[in-house]
């Protein structure tokens, strides 16, 4: 990445509505997995 830039944020007007439909997703993903490892541990 030019000048070592590790992290970049296109600001625009629906940025920060995705990642909020990206952040939401995440933690379903993720609840969904504590889901899934609870019941496999019941079998």
């Amino acid at each position: 990445m030019h000048h070592q830039a590790t992290d970049y944020i296109v600001k625009s007007e629906t940025a920060f509505i995705r990642l909020k439909k990206v952040i939401a997703e995440v933690l379903r993903y993720n609840t969904m997995e504590k889901q899934l490892k609870w019941y496999m541990e019941r079998m």
